[in-house]
This record gives structure tokens, C-alpha cells and sequence, in this order.
């Protein structure tokens, strides 16, 4: 249970960190 947690936990962290990388990669190619 507690790992189950700690994934949605690291996912929730990770998720704002690749959508930037991509808004940026999108800004770089335009």
C-alpha cells in the first residue's frame, strides 16, 4: 500500500518536470 502511494507520489513530482521539458522543446523548435 505505502509503495502504491509513494509511485503516484514520484509521478505526481515527475509529471510538471516532462511537461516543461516538452513545452520547451516545443518553444526551441519554433
Amino acid at each position: 500500500m505505502k509503495s502504491i502511494f509513494q509511485k503516484i507520489l514520484t509521478l505526481i513530482l515527475i509529471s510538471p518536470i516532462f511537461l516543461f521539458g516538452a513545452m520547451v522543446e516545443i518553444l526551441l523548435q519554433s
